[in-house]
């Protein structure tokens, strides 16, 4: 299961891509999406943290820049911090769609709302299982508001 972590976080940005191509014609329905999406990744987590646990660990990294013999690699690691950190994210974030879907009832940008909000999450997840500080820097804009550059 560890080996299988992306999709984590792939979970949120389907939610996401959802969100925004069908959220208009869904309605409200569209923060069910996002909700399902967070309580599966809830449930992947929680069977990665119970692998990571008895002894399985994961660590995935794909060349993405070879200079010679200089290598920036591309990829995931999945260790006992990163399986708790997963646990602790998908469940607070799942628990934060489900209450915000009665909060934000019959607000004029309910799913704009759940879709950045999915957006938000993505980065968080892949945040917490990136190996290596380019990645860390790549998702970490994923948090920061659209108007917003980076410095």
């Amino acid at each position: 299961m560890p080996q299988n972590a992306w999709i984590i976080p792939a979970l949120p940005l389907a939610a996401y891509v959802l969100t925004v191509f069908f959220g208009r014609r869904l309605g409200e329905r569209a923060a069910l999406i996002a909700i399902t999406a967070m309580g599966l990744a809830t449930v992947l987590a929680l069977l990665t943290l119970v692998k990571v646990i008895n002894g399985a660990g994961a660590a995935v990294h794909i060349p993405w820049l070879r200079l010679g013999d200089w290598e920036i690699t591309m990829g995931y690691q999945v260790g006992r911090v990163e399986a708790t950190m997963l646990v602790m994210v998908t469940l607070v974030g799942w628990m934060i769609f489900t209450f915000a879907k009665g909060y934000m009832h019959g607000d004029a940008r309910f799913n704009r709302f759940f879709a950045h909000v999915s957006l938000f999450v993505t980065g968080m997840l892949t945040l917490v299982i990136a190996d290596n500080l380019r990645r860390v820097g790549d998702h970490g804009r994923l948090l920061l508001p659209p108007d917003r550059p980076l410095v």
